[in-house]
């Protein structure tokens, strides 16, 4: 099908039409990764809808490019994945050494003083650090919530200190302040990076 002027493109997108917009813009977002080349538009001139790469041939990329992308991993993704699933393997370990001896590092006295919830919240964050680097590993979606539920679980842990520490229970040192502001920081950095993943089409 030939393809149409510039102005007056529409494309489907969550199931309805949005528009009109320009050539030039869909093409863009194509390139952008805001939407992808099977994402079907139309012309307010016509009255089938067709893909991208149907509608303008050779200047979005072709499915075999498309499809090659998707299937590659950025360096951030390796990066991440591989922390977080070492992170987490290490920190399964290691609960599973606290069971059995006593250590006096302040990482080992935090979990020591909040007692079973501080187990339990200690083991959810280290199975969900795997899970999440192994979603993102694969590019599936759940990577993003994964680490949500991470970032919230951070929150709960932080809560429940401040209650802790109101009862006398835990005293908060320097070692222990800086551990959850750079866990925070990394942890918000990971959502924000997967959440534009998720924008740009590329975890499913």
């Amino acid at each position: 099908m030939a393809q149409s002027p510039d102005d007056g493109w529409y494309y489907m997108a969550f199931g309805s039409s949005n528009g009109p917009i320009t050539a030039t813009e869909l093409v863009d977002s194509v390139k952008n990764g805001n939407l992808t080349p099977l994402t079907m538009v139309r012309h307010e001139s016509q009255q089938e809808w067709q893909s991208v790469n149907e509608a303008f041939p050779g200047r979005v990329p072709s499915l075999e490019e498309y499809a090659k992308e998707e299937t590659e991993r950025s360096g951030c993704v390796w990066v991440i994945s591989i922390f977080f699933f070492l992170s987490g393997i290490l920190s399964l370990y290691l609960l599973q050494r606290m069971m059995t001896a006593r250590f006096g590092s302040p990482f080992f006295r935090l979990v020591e003083q909040l007692g079973f919830v501080g187990l339990i919240l200690f083991l959810l964050s280290a199975l969900l650090a795997v899970l999440g680097a192994v979603a993102l590993f694969w590019m599936k979606r759940a990577a993003f919530y994964v680490f949500v539920a991470m970032l919230g679980l951070l929150l709960v842990q932080d809560a429940f200190i401040l209650f802790a520490a109101g009862s006398a229970r835990y005293s908060s040192g320097p070692v222990e302040t800086a551990s959850f502001v750079i866990s925070s920081a990394i942890l918000l950095s990971v959502c924000a990076y997967c959440w534009a993943l998720v924008k740009a089409g590329r975890l499913k």
